[in-house]
């Protein structure tokens, strides 16, 4: 009995100090979202944006208006440009998003929330470029 309750003990010190992790982690990272770290939209390229947002849209990662959103968005961009020309282009079709043109963040290795929530902000940042 007495080393369950060290067990125990032991148990509830662990649990302690993962759960302060995070946050030293966020103090020390940056900004944390969800378990994600936040992603610094302006230091992804426009053509990475744009394939990151066609990749959003064929893998249904944007609900109803932003989907309407962002299929009008691209309609209007492929008509004064060719974003397929553009670094990171490629990249973003598949999923990829660049910071900087580094690999952050692949899409499909995100849960189904996290990569509604980058969708939606890379629908905006599209949205100001064009």
């Amino acid at each position: 009995m007495v080393r369950f309750r060290k067990c125990s003990i032991l148990l509830l010190g662990t649990v302690a100090i993962f759960a302060d992790m995070p946050w030293s982690m966020a103090q020390s990272a940056g900004q944390e979202d969800g378990g994600a770290k936040t992603i610094p939209l302006a230091s992804v390229g426009s053509g990475n944006a744009v394939g990151v947002l066609e990749y959003c849209v064929a893998n249904d990662l944007l609900p109803g208006l932003q989907r309407n959103a962002a299929q009008s968005t691209l309609n209007a961009l492929n008509g004064h440009t060719d974003p397929k020309a553009q670094p990171g282009y490629s990249s973003g079709r598949i999923g990829m998003l660049k910071v900087d043109g580094s690999p952050v963040k692949v899409l499909s290795s995100l849960s189904r929330d996290q990569g509604v929530k980058i969708c939606g902000d890379v629908l905006e940042k599209v949205r100001a470029i064009r």
